[in-house]
């Protein structure tokens, strides 16, 4: 019986491995709490000048949260499997193709979308001028 052959995105989960993804995770957390203290430290250090772009000092640090747990959930809360898992699965569709990887992924990725957007909604609000074309 001919083997079937890995989706990419396998492949590169493969080579990469879980320690990368944990490494990949660990730094968007520590990215979003430095967001979270930058915007903190200059909101404390000038409040009268800061108030008008408050939106934006809370949804930077938000948006960054949101990638973080996002990443958090998309791959080291799965269920690890191996190439075998995927060549019994792929056998068990006849016929078919299989596409190995989460249902979770879609959801995460709408729920980073919309944080994003909301994100550039608030700075396109909350600020004046050029920077809100930018």
């Amino acid at each position: 019986m001919k083997q079937p052959r890995t989706m990419p995105r396998s492949a590169l989960e493969y080579a990469i491995g879980r320690p990368l993804w944990v490494a990949v995770v660990v730094l968007n957390l520590i990215l979003a709490a430095v967001a979270t203290v930058l915007c903190v430290w200059v909101y404390l250090h000038d409040t009268a000048s800061m108030r008008p772009i408050l939106g934006v000092l809370i949804a930077v640090p938000a948006l960054w949260w949101v990638i973080a747990v996002t990443l958090w959930l998309t791959t080291l809360t799965r269920r690890r499997v191996s190439a075998e898992d995927i060549s019994r699965a792929s056998a068990s569709v006849p016929g078919g193709i299989l596409l190995p990887g989460s249902k979770l992924v879609p959801a995460m990725i709408l729920v980073a979308a919309l944080a994003a957007a909301s994100t550039f909604a608030v700075a396109a609000v909350t600020v004046s001028g050029a920077w809100s074309v930018v």
